[in-house]
């Protein structure tokens, strides 16, 4: 059979897609003949000067964020490439198959495509597979928008259960010789494979239902596959978009995750290739294609520490140079050691899910993790010349102000092992040592977070979006202007400017004028007077006044930010502003705007916060003022009542959820 492996815009550029290469792979071992379209290049790659309004090249930048803002442009965006993906539509109608690669940041492309597609050749089979897939009703076969059902008929197969390999050759096989899906595990198909009558095509029902074909029940042995597969035009073409610096080769160690992140949709059902399998995968891709820079696409590359050691003395034992990186996980066998080891292997950056610095905050992830292992794993990291890339997640389920307070200190405290500004900007380099800013505003259904929302507080109605308090003092608001405060607070203290995952950096920063060194913050008392709004102990789930709330809320964070500022500066005059329009976040019609002004001068403070919200939840204008000195004495909370004492207790917040249907599957 002919099948065409096609990945929609909008997608990351910085290597070839792992996807396409390794189902090529396997689809050739059983004698399909197979193409794979990269419409995710190929488009940014017509889209000339112009590819830089859609796709974002600079190290500091997200692709999944530009796909959101790429579907919420979609209408006029389309309107470019049109014509162009036309004439590639036509190309993939002469293929039996054609397979959709599918993620949440391209999903309204792909169903553009594959809708055309079958509009030209009805007899077409469409197989949808990918992470949106996973995650989605029955598949993807259905699409459920604004509270409505959308059947996507135009679409055959989608792929929800069982891993790509398996299931794509399985589908194959089935198909290409009786011209149906019958027995084929882990996928959803409709219970008619003809429409009942010849109306399939527009949105809406004709006549059919999907159906699942049951759970698999086999899992590919990891030491098996072989490595992925790209045409010579392809890899040039990527090296060339890339200018060859950021380049590089998807290499997969392993499958699945150790972490529990109750947050998480990701598989727990890990496993991994054998040291020897790794080295020689890499190897073979050397010889093959000539690039020695290899990203390990792996959810967790170092699940089982044993098998990083043994990858990372054999990658050391090779006859060339390499470079490479991936996500991992910090742990205490992170040493100093292990990290020289591993960079003079080749290994030049790490990118942890790191999220939170307050043992608190951590134990509600379940994380398995302490401040302490995570602070001794980015230095070690940072002291052997490996960047390290935390990636971070303001305003958690249950985070207050002073446990945002926290995470300030946290980062303050480990500020001398990221990069700093003077050193990088200006020059061409992907990997330093950064924050990351991760905004989500959604609770995964099936996760320990969605079945157990009553632990965490999360209310069931929603403020603009998803994953709310009940009393909605934790909402998107409050994780954008703590994001937006973590990213100025790192650049005020010189620190490698921050990425922020689906909102922008751009505050306006009108002043900003600092009268003293940093200060030495290893006792600060955080029982003052001050911090009595954030230290004090506060009822949850009670709603007073919803709007108050909201805006208090956002008066908290602002303000413990001025004092964590103030402890760390002494003097200073910031004036600072942001419109955020929530464009990445596909919410509609929704606006907030803050500003800022506060001067601290010989203890002394001046606050003015200007906020306003226009939504269809909400909408206010508010403004607040308040003066005195950081220095006032006369309060005092018992050290039990402290939210402050609260942050650092794991041990009183950790969780121990059993694996849900979500995270227990592959």
């Amino acid at each position: 059979m002919r099948i065409a492996l096609c990945l929609c815009p909008q997608w990351s550029l910085i290597t070839p897609s792992f996807a396409l290469g390794s189902l090529s792979s396997a689809l050739e071992q059983d004698g399909h003949e197979t193409e794979q379209i990269d419409l995710n290049l190929l488009s940014a790659y017509y889209a000339g000067k112009d590819k830089d309004k859609y796709w974002r090249f600079s190290h500091k930048e997200n692709a999944i964020y530009d796909g959101k803002v790429f579907q919420a442009n979609f209408v006029n965006i389309s309107k470019q490439f049109d014509k162009f993906w036309d004439s590639w539509i036509d190309k993939m109608s002469k293929f039996d198959v054609v397979c959709f690669t599918t993620y949440s940041s391209n999903i309204t492309t792909t169903d553009y495509i594959a809708r055309k597609l079958k509009q030209i050749n009805p007899k077409i089979q469409i197989w949808y597979g990918g992470p949106y897939c996973w995650q989605t009703e029955s598949g993807g076969l259905i699409a459920t928008q604004d509270g409505k059902q959308k059947y996507r008929e135009f679409v055959d197969v989608g792929c929800g259960l069982n891993e790509g390999e398996v299931i794509i050759k399985d589908l194959a096989k089935q198909y290409s010789k009786y011209k149906n899906y019958n027995g084929v595990k882990g996928v959803w198909v409709w219970d008619k494979q003809s429409p009942s009558f010849p109306t399939a095509l527009p949105p809406g029902r004709s006549g059919r239902v999907p159906v699942f074909n049951g759970n698999p029940n086999k899992l590919v042995n990891m030491n098996e596959l072989d490595v992925p597969m790209w045409s010579e035009e392809t890899l040039k073409l990527y090296e060339k978009i890339n200018k060859k610096d950021f380049f590089m080769l998807p290499i997969q160690t392993a499958r699945g995750c150790t972490f529990k992140c109750t947050f998480c949709s990701e598989t727990r059902l890990y496993r991994y290739k054998s040291a020897e399998k790794v080295r020689d995968d890499i190897d073979k891709l050397y010889k093959q294609y000539g690039y020695k820079d290899f990203w390990f696409v792996d959810s967790l590359m170092n699940g089982s520490m044993k098998q990083f050691e043994q990858v990372i003395n054999l990658l050391d034992e090779l006859p060339y140079d390499i470079k490479w990186g991936g996500y991992g996980r910090t742990s205490k066998k992170m040493t100093d050691k292990l990290m020289k080891k591993a960079k003079s292997s080749g290994m030049n950056w790490l990118e942890v899910g790191v999220e939170s610095g307050v043992p608190k905050i951590l134990g509600l992830m379940e994380k398995g993790q302490t401040p302490e292992v995570i602070k001794d794993v980015i230095k070690n990291s940072y002291n052997n010349g490996v960047g390290f890339s935390a990636n971070w997640i303001p305003a958690f389920a249950k985070e207050n102000s002073m446990d945002f307070l926290q995470n300030l200190m946290f980062l303050y405290e480990c500020r001398d092992y990221f990069d700093k500004k003077s050193l990088t900007d200006g020059k061409n380099l992907r990997f330093v040592s950064r924050v990351n800013m991760m905004m989500p505003v959604e609770v995964h259904k099936g996760t320990p977070m969605d079945i157990h929302k009553s632990h965490y507080s999360i209310s069931d109605d929603k403020f603009i979006d998803d994953w709310v308090s009940n009393d909605y003092k934790n909402n998107i608001l409050n994780r954008n202007i703590r994001g937006h405060l973590t990213h100025l607070m790192l650049n005020l203290l010189d620190v490698q400017n921050t990425t922020m995952q689906d909102i922008d950096n751009n505050i306006k920063l009108n002043k900003m004028i600092f009268g003293s060194d940093e200060k030495d913050i290893t006792n600060i008392d955080y029982n003052d007077s001050f911090l009595k709004f954030a230290n004090k102990q506060k009822e949850l789930d009670k709603v007073e006044n919803k709007e108050q709330n909201i805006k208090q809320s956002i008066i908290d964070d602002i303000k413990v930010w001025i004092w964590a500022l103030h402890k760390i500066k002494g003097d200073f005059i910031v004036d600072f502003e942001f419109t955020e329009n929530f464009i990445p976040q596909l919410l509609k019609d929704t606006q907030f705007k803050y500003k800022v002004y506060c001067k601290s001068y010989d203890d002394n403070y001046k606050i003015k916060i200007y906020q306003s919200l226009l939504s269809d939840d909400l909408k206010y204008e508010d403004y607040y003022f308040q003066s005195g000195n950081f220095a006032e004495k006369g309060y005092k909370l018992k050290s039990k009542n402290l939210n402050y004492v609260d942050s650092q207790r794991y041990d009183k917040y950790k969780v121990s959820f059993p694996r849900t249907e979500m995270t227990n599957q592959y």
